[in-house]
């Protein structure tokens, strides 16, 4: 088969960017728009990793989110490829703004370069998504080899495409249904049941309301590596800790005793290997013996390196800068833990997150990334704002004891705002637009159904 033509080339590369553009126009959704972005832009350029930061709405470019990955699902927070995106991510944003551009490798600082081909390819193009001077989020594209500037100038085809196609559904939630019109005054009262009947028609958003509490989402829960009993504790509640700073003391005497006995059976078993070794020369007796010397100071040798890491297990450190929440920590000391035991809880207070707890029966249709509003009771007159993480599938017992799902959703506190981990309030979840007939008669609906059972 004959290789193909360079017009042959140009004119599959151009084809291919139809096609990818009309995917693009036919996106539901933000969630599928990011996948299509970074996984088919790959095939445009032959690249091998595309990475999709998502700005807010406001147009504050410090602010965006890891969005998307190529060849994953969800990209996962907290996790060093993560991380590294994000730092590489700042780099390039302070130095090329909202304006594409193949990126300098010399502008990388060495410690970031140094990890650029161990994650992805060693040459990377900074491509803003902008639509009406506005940027609504950015790829960071990686290849092997050198960029060029045609494949720059593709990209850059590809990037208005796309952004087009993801302000089209930031703004496709918009539109109202509009009078009936003028009507007769001959028949006002049927103009007036043909206006009730079509505001029943009238969209609106469903929302539900349920308790809400602000949370960490960086927590760590410190256990009890050994069995034994709570001999001090050298932290307070809410106060703050370094890696490494001790946290409790667990009552080490027993350890200590065992330690000690142990150390002198080595001691015996040491002294019998060697007297063994010297006889075992001269005799045979002594060599048959030998063998079990040895094993009786292996064994030894063990049990005081054994006693030994429980001792040291009774000081328990944290492992990560972090603010402490105990529970009940005045009858904490003289406490008896087992092992694994829940003893303290680590939580980071710069990274909040809303729990609620929906209730069963107000359960409506929430997607990930559903609006979310956060009206915290000690200022009632503010909203927090935030979007949807998770919703668990299985319902439980909440804390009032009614049976819930636990939500989970992302909170920007505003500015000069009060935000304390524990802060409770009323948390307010949408989900899709329906009529007012049936968000007015939702509830009743389901009570016939039930009643009559169809």
């Amino acid at each position: 088969m004959s290789a193909k033509s360079a017009n042959e080339i140009k004119l599959d590369g151009l084809a291919n960017l139809l096609l990818l553009q009309a995917r693009a126009r036919n996106s539901s959704s933000e969630i599928e728009l990011g996948f299509t972005a970074v996984n088919d832009t790959l095939s445009l350029v032959d690249g091998s990793t595309a990475i999709l930061f998502r700005v807010p709405r406001d147009g504050a470019m410090e602010s965006a989110e890891l969005f998307a990955l190529s060849a994953s699902a969800l990209p996962e927070k907290n996790t060093p490829f993560s991380k590294w995106c994000k730092s590489y991510y700042r780099v390039l944003l302070a130095e090329y703004g909202s304006e594409s551009a193949i990126v300098d490798g010399a502008l990388i600082p060495s410690e970031l370069k140094s990890q650029t081909a161990k994650f992805v390819g060693e040459y990377s193009l900074w491509l803003p998504l902008v639509f009406n001077d506005r940027t609504i989020a950015v790829m960071m594209l990686f290849k092997a080899q050198p960029w060029s500037d045609g494949q720059h100038r593709i990209l850059l085809q590809w990037a208005a495409t796309l952004a087009h196609a993801w302000n089209a559904l930031q703004g496709s939630n918009t539109g109202l249904i509009r009078g009936v019109g003028s009507i007769s005054r001959k028949k006002t009262m049927t103009a007036i049941t043909i206006f009730v009947a079509a505001s029943m028609l009238f969209p609106v958003r469903l929302s539900v309301l349920a308790p809400a509490e602000l949370k960490s989402s960086d927590s760590y829960v410190v256990r009890s590596p050994i069995q034994g009993v709570v001999d001090q504790l050298h932290v307070t509640n809410n106060s703050k800790v370094g890696e490494g700073d001790l946290l409790i003391s667990l009552d080490d005497t027993a350890f200590s005793t065992e330690l000690e006995v142990a150390q002198q059976e080595l001691e015996v078993a040491r002294a019998e290997f060697r007297q063994a070794s010297q006889a075992a020369a001269f005799s045979d007796d002594a060599s048959a013996t030998l063998q079990v010397k040895r094993i009786t100071l292996e064994k030894a040798v063990t049990r005081v390196n054994y006693l030994s890491n429980l001792l040291t297990r009774t000081q328990i450190v944290a492992p990560q800068a972090a603010t402490v929440i105990i529970d009940n920590s005045d009858e904490f000391v003289g406490r008896p833990v087992q092992l694994g035991e829940r003893l303290v809880l680590l939580v980071d207070e710069n990274v909040l997150e809303l729990e609620m707890w929906l209730p069963v029966g107000d359960d409506i249709e929430l997607t990930t990334l559903s609006e979310v509003n956060f009206f915290p009771n000690v200022a009632p007159n503010r909203v927090y704002r935030g979007e949807l993480r998770s919703l668990d599938y299985e319902a439980q017992l909440s804390s009032l004891g009614t049976l819930a799902y636990r939500v989970r959703a992302s909170v920007e506190i505003p500015p000069e705002a009060i935000s304390r981990i524990g802060m409770r309030g009323t948390g307010k979840l949408y989900g899709r637009k329906v009529s007012l007939f049936y968000f007015l008669f939702r509830r009743p609906i389901s009570y016939i159904r039930q009643l009559v059972g169809f």
